[in-house]
């Protein structure tokens, strides 16, 4: 018996009629290496207060593997998802360790090693999949499931994706809790502030591309007692005969308060109109992305309303807070900020060019520089924040180690509170990244 055909027996996850064609034949087995070096130094000036530094150095190794059978024949197909996930501490012992960084605490420490495992049974009918587990992963503009470090961010709940309708791609769901992207813990749901748990997330949307170069974005988003979400986003690109293009990305963003929210333990935090606590927000941003040959230069502009920040799920108030996610469908969602607060004003530039028009296939260099201005807080307006970044990417194109791919990044960000308090973050990340398939 070959490994692809016992791994499935081995987890249990098949019944013997499941052993039909296309069940086991359109499977695959993924082995995923992920290693990760991670640096945070944090300054802070107060004229009222003495200099607070903090920093962490974390370094952790992980391993995915993740098994994607095919359905079942018929009308009617049945299929199933899993991953196997491991963790291990390389450094972050005391001293170097902060929580809610890269690696889940164990005390004032880093825990030695953590893991966890994540399915899905799925069902597909014509071009339309449902998918129901706790290996969910959304990466649709009202919610992404954060990737950033050694172990990827899980959902519980189900989803819907339907291709059935040309140019169309349909999606909807509901979710109820979610596993950190530095943890093993399942956790509830919630925006940033609330101490109450959401009874779930519900989303909706399509993508509809009448060509290439065209895609058009509807979604809808709701976190129980917290906000209701709709986006809208246009994305067109023109390319010219030289080899030059254009690239034009506009989004926005309109958040309203949901059942409860502004009551205690569902307030949201930061700034909000008369300190209600309550989500009332419109955020837009619109680029420009000139390309020609290896070069690229990207330019835009986002403006965050004045009553209340963007509305996202951040359940860092929740007791296990690691189950947070970060990661916003915004251009501004940075390394450091979010550049997502109350009546912020971001401009934002960025360069990258690609190696391969000088010969080295695979590697990328961007620089970028984003400046927020006008923020709100409870004394006043006119706070403020900058970040620059640098990031430098090599996948190898061929051979033995295709597959493998580096990438490094160093941020700086500064900001200023209305108190004339300074902070000054930097960041440095290392990632080597491995993906063998096995079958």
């Amino acid at each position: 018996m070959t490994l692809k055909t016992a791994l499935p027996l081995l987890l249990c996850l098949l019944t013997p009629s499941a052993m039909a064609e296309g069940f086991v034949e359109n499977s695959t087995l993924d082995l995923s290496l992920r290693n990760v070096f991670f640096t945070h130094h944090y300054d802070e000036y107060s004229p009222t207060a003495t200099r607070l530094t903090s920093k962490s150095q974390e370094w952790a190794q992980g391993f995915r593997v993740a098994y994607k059978s095919g359905f079942t024949p018929g009308a009617l197909g049945l299929g199933v998802d899993a991953m196997g996930m491991f963790a291990v501490k390389l450094d972050g012992g005391a001293g170097h360790h902060q929580r809610g960084t890269m690696i889940p605490s164990d005390g004032d420490g880093a825990v030695d090693s953590w893991a966890r495992a994540a399915a899905n049974a799925k069902l597909k009918y014509s071009q339309t999949i449902l998918f129901s587990g706790n290996a969910i992963a959304p990466s649709i503009p009202v919610l992404i499931s954060d990737d950033t470090r050694v172990l990827p961010q899980t959902y519980q709940g189900w989803t819907l994706v339907s291709k059935d309708i040309a140019n169309v791609v349909a999606t909807g769901g509901r979710l109820t809790k979610a596993t950190g992207r530095y943890s093993s813990d399942r956790s509830g749901l919630a925006a940033a502030g609330g101490t109450k748990e959401s009874s779930g997330f519900n989303y909706a949307g399509i993508d509809y591309t009448p060509t290439e170069s065209i895609k058009a974005q509807y979604y809808f988003g709701q976190l129980e007692d917290y906000y209701r979400q709709d986006f809208l986003g246009l994305t067109a690109k023109h390319a010219f005969s030289d080899g030059q293009s254009l690239l034009a990305d506009l989004r926005y963003f309109r958040s309203r308060a949901d059942g409860r929210n502004g009551e205690p333990g569902y307030r949201l935090a930061g700034y909000t109109k008369d300190a209600s606590g309550r989500i009332d927000n419109d955020t837009w941003s619109a680029s420009l992305t000139y390309a020609k040959g290896a070069h690229s230069i990207m330019a835009g502009y986002q403006s965050v309303s004045d009553d209340s920040g963007f509305a996202a799920i951040i359940p860092s108030s929740l007791p296990n807070k690691e189950a947070g996610a970060f990661t916003f469908y915004l251009q501004t969602s940075r390394l450091l900020y979010g550049f997502t607060r109350a009546g912020e004003k971001t401009t934002f530039t960025q360069y990258a060019y690609n190696f391969a028009g000088v010969g080295l296939p695979g590697l990328v260099f961007n620089a970028s520089y984003w400046s927020g201005t006008d923020i709100n807080q409870a004394g006043g307006s006119g706070a403020r924040e900058w970040e620059r970044d640098l990031a430098l990417h090599y996948a190898v194109q061929s051979g033995p180690f295709k597959g493998l791919g580096v990438s490094y990044y160093n941020a700086i960000g500064h900001s200023t509170t209305v108190y004339e308090a300074n902070h000054r973050n930097t960041e440095n990340r290392i990632y080597v990244n491995y993906s063998v398939p096995i079958f």
